[in-house]
């Protein structure tokens, strides 16, 4: 399911509904949501702005040297994972990681919430050779793509080139500058998510 942000507002207005489905939702356990893109495509930005409508008091930075930020300030219990480190340390062990990971997202806080977790370069979580996340990995968790719709429009040109179609300008043209998400729910908890966000923000929905 893919979703059009044409500019930082709007992807800060997708963190906020986010926020309010994390709040709305019952899980099963604290959920994953794992990040991927390329540098300086939002992903930080669309962390903060959930943690800032969570309630979150400090300041959210990208724990790129810690690995993991904890906030517990806001409505529900906050975890931040940047692993851009581990895809330029091969020797770097991540079980250790894997583990506290594992335990935190176990607990509830004192309102019955579970936490959730944003990844950044989650496709970089390995543990003992296996991925923490995806094939082969039994957590539930939504991952999220996100990419610049100059791209997109430009792959979504050269489909319509190959079907010998014209390409719809009007439709593509007021997003040049945003982002593309492309959220896959990977478990039950995840899929709850992903139709609680699809409701909110369908006025953004886009076919891929």
């Amino acid at each position: 399911m893919a979703f059009a942000l044409a500019n930082l507002e709007e992807t800060l207005e997708f963190g906020r509904s986010m926020a309010e489905v994390l709040c709305q939702c019952r899980f099963s356990e604290g959920l994953i949501i794992g990040l991927n893109g390329q540098l300086g495509a939002g992903k930080t930005a669309l962390v903060k702005s959930v943690g800032a409508a969570l309630g979150v008091k400090e300041m959210i930075s990208s724990p790129t040297f810690t690995m993991l930020n904890e906030y517990h300030s806001g409505r529900l219990p906050l975890y931040h994972l940047d692993l851009y480190r581990a895809r330029e340390d091969a020797s770097s062990s991540l079980e250790f990681l894997a583990m506290e990971l594992d335990e935190l997202l176990s607990e509830r806080n004192a309102e019955g919430l579970y936490p959730v977790a944003f990844i950044e370069w989650s496709s970089y979580f390995e543990v003992n050779g296996e991925p923490y996340l995806g094939r082969g990995g039994s957590r539930d968790h939504l991952s999220v793509e996100i990419s610049f719709s100059k791209a997109y429009i430009k792959e979504y040109r050269q489909a319509c080139e190959d079907r010998q179609e014209l390409a719809d300008v009007a439709s593509v043209a007021s997003i040049a500058e945003g982002r593309i998400f492309d959220l896959k729910s990977h478990g039950e908890d995840s899929r709850l998510l992903l139709g609680a966000l699809e409701k909110v923000e369908a006025g953004k929905l886009i076919n891929l």
